[in-house]
């Protein structure tokens, strides 16, 4: 059994394990207007295809939900972390 020490790691979010997502947490503005772009196609083509009468538009509409929650998380991780130092500049 091994001891616990006080300066352990956190573990990382299943987000940021994604290949894609280290790049939208350095970058998050572009990082989140390219989910919330995508959701929003999304969400536009799941009501045309809604408003055909296609029932496979709920599969749009469920990755437009999965689209936003994941910029809504982005956003909400990027607002937690400590700003930027500014020593140095000026």
């Amino acid at each position: 059994m091994h001891a616990t020490t006080g300066n352990t790691t956190p573990s990382r979010s299943v987000l940021s394990r994604l290949p894609y997502w280290s790049v939208v947490f350095r970058h998050p503005r572009i990082g989140m207007a390219a989910l919330f772009t995508s959701g929003s196609w999304n969400l536009f083509l799941a009501i045309v295809m809604l408003g055909y009468g296609f029932w496979l538009g709920l599969l749009p509409l469920a990755a437009a939900a999965v689209l936003f929650w994941a910029g809504a998380r982005v956003h909400q991780i990027t607002q937690s972390q400590p700003a930027a130092s500014v020593a140095g500049q000026g």
